[in-house]
This record gives C-alpha cells, sequence and structure tokens, in this order.
C-alpha cells in the first residue's frame, strides 16, 4: 500500500501516521525562492534600511501548484524558482564562493531604500494582522517558475530534450572552411 504525505508534519506522518513504519511513504523537500508575501513587511526588522524579499519573487500559488504536483509524484526536492535552483546548486557545488556571494550582496538584496513599501503594514511581533495575503514591493510577482515546470517532465524526456537542444546548438555553429 502506497501513501502520499504533504505538508508540515509530513515526515512525522511518515514514521508513525500509518502504522506501517513508514513503507510506501514519499516526502518532498520543497525549495521556495522569494515568494511574494508580506513577511518581509511584518517580521520584525533591524536594519537599517526597510527589508524586501530578493528578486525574482515568485506568486503564492506558484508554490501551492509544488505543493499538489509533490503530492502526486514522488520526488526528493522540488525547487520553486530559478533563482532557489541556481543559489542551492552552488551552495552545493562551490559552498566558499556561495557564502562569499552572499556576504557580498546579501544584504543589500534585502534591503530596499527607494521602496519602502506599506509602513502601515509593519511589525506585527506582537498582535496578529488580518489584512495583506501579498506583499507590498513595487515588483510583479511571476505566475510561474521555468524551473518548476521543468522539474515535473519526466526525467528521461528532459534529458533527452537538453542533450538535443545541445546537438542542436552544435549543429548550428558555422563550419570553419578555411582549412
Amino acid at each position: 500500500m502506497r501513501h502520499q504525505a504533504c505538508g508540515a508534519g509530513a515526515d512525522r506522518y511518515a514514521a508513525d501516521g500509518t502504522g506501517e513504519g513508514g513503507a510506501g511513504i514519499s516526502v518532498t523537500l520543497i525549495k521556495p525562492g522569494a515568494i511574494d508575501t508580506p513577511f518581509p513587511e511584518h517580521a520584525r526588522n533591524f536594519m537599517d534600511q526597510p527589508p524586501r524579499l530578493p528578486p525574482p519573487l515568485y506568486a503564492p500559488s506558484v508554490v501551492a501548484d509544488a505543493v499538489l504536483f509533490a503530492c502526486e509524484t514522488p520526488r526528493r526536492t522540488i525547487y520553486v524558482g530559478g533563482g532557489g535552483l541556481v543559489a542551492s546548486l552552488l551552495s552545493r557545488a562551490a559552498p566558499r564562493l556561495s557564502d562569499r556571494i552572499l556576504e557580498l550582496v546579501g544584504t543589500a538584496a534585502q534591503q530596499a531604500p527607494a521602496d519602502p513599501g506599506d509602513p502601515t503594514r509593519r511589525d506585527n511581533l506582537y498582535a496578529p494582522r488580518v489584512d495583506a495575503l501579498r506583499g507590498s514591493q513595487a515588483v510583479g510577482a511571476r505566475q510561474s517558475s521555468t524551473a518548476l515546470q521543468a522539474q515535473k517532465l519526466n526525467p528521461v524526456i528532459l534529458l533527452l530534450g537538453v542533450v538535443g537542444a545541445g546537438i542542436a546548438v552544435a549543429l548550428s555553429r558555422p563550419k570553419d572552411v578555411s582549412r
């Protein structure tokens, strides 16, 4: 019998919930990039500039799409957004380089002096807010993620597509006839 567990606590359910010792359970880690939510506005900010999420931003529906895909298709990890994918791959391939890049541009990417957002929606550390499902940054959130859509493809088809694209590029290069 196969079970699919999604969301918070999925790993705990996989271990205890089925009574089967986790047999047939798939747990997927979803790694989103910056999602257009009011998080930077509602969180307490101790920086000297207004906070922001580094672009590109994705609509929350893109993460919901990834969660639904994870519920139907067992995958170990799903990346939402190309920025998250690149950052994750870079941190695995070259951790020191990744750290250095974040040291150089990380703080600036998370501050927005020219786009302070809505000051009335700041700081809900001690009291919840009921307004604002989306952030107020002056940035258009992407409604889809090419990286996510590529991960939905059958891996064999994806590999064939990449190889085919490479062959097409190689064949389209002009030949040197001077030899």
